[in-house]
């Protein structure tokens, strides 16, 4: 779970807290001052990561994904969005995602299967398209966050985290008592690598997907 605003993020990197003391500084107010509505919700969907890894390391270690689209899988998580008027608000998203890795039998014997998750936290502007007038809505976002590798699969490099920009496009289909049933694709873009006692073992660009389906609740 992503930590509190008001506690000291558990790393060793200037830039880690500086990413989360700039999503604090830029949620804190905006929230605070919503005024046209709030609303809140849970979303499914596909997490799709694409790009490519360069391997810069002599060694070979399996169990950890070769390509970014081994981490493909099903991926759920909570969402909220401040509604400033009717056509600017923040938008707030954590996702977390899950994929294994098989059992693979090496020369040097058995490596059992591995698992992985994937974990998101993006605070991103969002800005309305269709008319106010209309009882539907489609939005673009765009913003920034973090994401972390963890599980067995990234272990041996300390659960890697990369700051990201995100870019996103939403909607919402208003339901009675308040309620929207929302859709969209969202993106993360990062400079990917992990490293271990040994040198670099994986560089690359990644692009992150998320095509996802939820339910909201309009609480004001």
């Amino acid at each position: 779970m992503p930590p509190s605003c008001f506690m000291t993020f558990n790393e060793d990197t200037m830039r880690k807290q500086f990413v989360w003391s700039l999503i604090c500084a830029v949620v804190i107010p905006v929230a605070a001052s919503a005024q046209q509505s709030v609303e809140f919700g849970a979303l499914f969907g596909l997490y799709a990561p694409t790009g490519t890894y360069h391997h810069e390391a002599t060694y070979f270690r399996v169990g950890t994904p070769e390509r970014p689209d081994q981490n493909r899988g099903g991926a759920w998580g909570v969402e909220g969005r401040f509604w400033m008027n009717p056509r600017v608000g923040l938008q707030l998203q954590g996702v977390t995602s899950s994929a294994g890795q098989p059992t693979v039998y090496t020369p040097a014997g058995i490596s059992y299967g591995s698992s992985a998750y994937v974990t998101s936290l993006t605070a991103q502007a969002a800005y309305v398209l269709t008319p106010e007038s209309s009882g539907n809505r489609l939005w673009l976002t765009a913003g920034g966050g973090v994401i972390r590798h963890s599980g067995s699969s990234y272990d041996p490099y300390g659960s890697p985290m990369n700051a990201a920009g995100a870019l996103g496009l939403g909607s919402a289909i208003r339901l009675p008592h308040g309620l929207a049933a929302s859709f969209g694709i969202s993106s993360l873009l990062y400079n990917w690598k992990i490293s271990d006692g040994r040198g670099v073992y994986q560089r690359g660009f990644e692009t992150d997907l998320l095509m996802h389906a939820g339910m909201t609740w309009n609480v004001r």
